[in-house]
């Protein structure tokens, strides 16, 4: 009975909150909070862990997930706060990707737009597979949101060139071809388009591309 054990582990926290379990205790009770999506729950679990074995050679880890917690349950301070001690402790590797990408969402949700820009393009320039392509788009949209348009255009065809990708490339064509076009660069934006449509056909990015092909006076407004 899981869930039983669970609640009185809980409780047991709650009421002797200085008491320390075995390592065991927090780390299977924590797993099976995380798998039914008590988040809150976890986050006790993995912040009670920490304090009870400072030692623990998967400290990094731990805080990583402690962070992730606190991100699903929307405490944006707490979040960006252990994910940054974590990184301190693990600055290198695909948590450390994973990190600085989680850091740039949570930015971005709080509307600070230059500081989720720079942990993007930190996660965006490490070799992290497709989280580091996925930081890459994010980099640009932001870039996007702020006007940027070069800049986004840029990251944008670095992503579709360099990572190809069966849902980010083609929007991130779609995405470069209009940002060329804010800019005034119409032949660039019809190129860009022309891409898209060869290499993604069935793409509904691709639809909307050839749309504006079709109407010339649309291409080129």
């Amino acid at each position: 009975d899981y869930e039983q054990a669970a609640s009185q582990l809980l409780q047991l926290l709650r009421d002797h909150p200085g008491e320390a379990l075995t390592l065991e205790a927090y780390l299977w009770c924590s797993q099976w909070l995380r798998e039914q999506e008590r988040w809150a729950d976890a986050a006790v679990l993995y912040t009670a862990l920490l304090q009870a074995h400072p030692a623990y050679e998967e400290r990094a880890g731990a805080m990583f997930i402690l962070g992730e917690c606190q991100e699903k349950t929307g405490d944006t301070d707490k979040a960006i706060k252990t994910y940054t001690e974590a990184l301190a402790l693990a600055p290198e590797g695909q948590r450390a990707v994973e990190i600085h990408y989680h850091l740039g969402a949570l930015y971005e949700t709080r509307k600070e737009l230059e500081k989720a820009a720079t942990w993007y393009e930190k996660a965006a320039n490490m070799d992290g597979g497709e989280v580091s392509a996925k930081a890459r788009f994010q980099l640009a949209v932001v870039q996007e949101g702020l006007g940027e348009h070069e800049s986004a255009a840029r990251n944008y065809m670095r992503l579709a060139i360099l990572f190809v990708h069966e849902t980010l490339s083609p929007e991130a064509l779609w995405r470069a071809g209009n940002c060329y076009r804010k800019l005034g660069n119409n032949d660039q934006a019809r190129s860009v388009f022309e891409e898209l449509i060869a290499d993604y056909p069935e793409s509904s990015f691709a639809a909307q591309a050839r749309e504006l092909l079709n109407e010339p006076q649309k291409a080129t407004s």
